[in-house]
């Protein structure tokens, strides 16, 4: 059986923690090959030039499914060159496989064929560091992830919406995994083979920007959310350069977003909530669209608490800690100016 390890990224900022991750499984896990998707439209990432790293290239365009089936097509090829079974570790960037797992996973690969199987799911260890990279919190999940898989021909992701098994044309963050003999899953329950999860402190407030921008945020629903399309209008009316996710996560951490802009996600810092002041505009959705509500999270307290205003903080008082937020995120007292 030969082990590939999948990942894919478009973010400079990640080429660094990419490189450690690809080289444990190269050098823990003495994995055979490493598939890696390049989203990225000019970076070189440091992995592209080590021995054994097939690189493919894919122009990030915010569809996560069609960014993944490429690796997957990737080890179909290589799959055909060596005739032989294969055993498909995906990870992202911030997933860390345990030693003991990468030094076990030939052996949680042969088991699996024997015993029939073909996704092998993997427990999540999380762990969150605040801004200075000191860890604040850390647990064992009762979350199992599908990451493991058995190679086989014709293995792809499809775009879903939230219940992650019905087909979506326009929601392209979640995805569902077709395996074309069928799915046959197992949980690998040993306390000491886990993935980590690692994020920093306000990540999930990044990540609920990002499914906005991407995929219409709260259920991600795409055209059906009223407010996704006028809102990405009204953001490249006044940023045109602002099209992927990418581009919009860069220019929210390069601070001194248009006043409009700033307006716009503050108006939305109470949506669902008892304090919604557009209540009567925003329909409401099975999650309380709290990505929506996020956004303002990311922005004032994650990436530029210098210009959360201080009239806010004050009208939120009771509502929405701001300044205790932002001394748990960066590990320092605010100071109003």
């Amino acid at each position: 059986m030969k082990v590939v390890a999948c990942l894919m990224a478009s973010h400079p900022v990640r080429d660094e923690s990419i490189a450690e991750n690809v080289y444990r499984a190269l050098d823990i896990g003495l994995v055979d090959g490493v598939v890696f998707v390049n989203g990225s439209e000019r970076h070189r990432f440091e992995i592209e030039e080590w021995e054994g790293v097939h690189t493919v290239h894919r122009l990030w365009d915010d569809d996560f499914p069609k960014q993944r089936n490429q690796y997957l097509r990737e080890v179909d090829r290589l799959q055909d060159d060596w005739q032989d079974d294969v055993l498909i570790c995906t990870f992202d960037d911030d997933e860390v496989y345990s030693d003991v797992l990468w030094k076990r996973v030939r052996q949680i690969g042969d088991q699996a064929l024997e015993q029939d199987r073909n996704q092998l799911a993997i427990r999540c260890h999380s762990i969150t560091l605040n801004l200075e990279g000191k860890r604040i919190q850390e647990h064992l999940d009762d979350y199992f992830k599908g990451l493991i898989l058995v190679g086989e021909p014709g293995i792809k992701y499809l775009s879903s919406v939230p219940d992650r098994i019905t087909p979506s044309e326009t929601s392209f963050v979640h995805e569902f995994l077709i395996i074309p003999t069928g799915t046959r899953y197992t949980q690998i329950n040993d306390s000491t083979i886990f993935y980590e999860h690692i994020k920093m402190a306000g990540d999930v407030w990044f990540r609920a920007a990002r499914n906005v921008w991407a995929g219409g945020g709260g259920p991600n629903i795409g055209d059906t959310n009223p407010w996704w399309k006028p809102f990405r209008r009204l953001v490249q009316s006044v940023a045109p350069r602002v099209q992927t996710s990418i581009d919009w996560e860069n220019y929210l951490k390069a601070g001194n977003i248009h006043p409009k802009i700033k307006e716009e996600i503050l108006s939305f810092r109470h949506i669902g909530t008892p304090y919604d002041l557009r209540k009567d505009l925003w329909p409401t959705f099975p999650d309380g669209c709290s990505e929506w509500r996020e956004i303002s999270q990311y922005y004032f307290i994650v990436a530029r608490p210098d210009e959360l205003p201080p009239e806010i903080i004050e009208a939120d008082r009771g509502k929405i800690d701001w300044e205790g937020e932002i001394q748990r995120i960066h590990g320092l007292v605010y100071a109003k100016k």
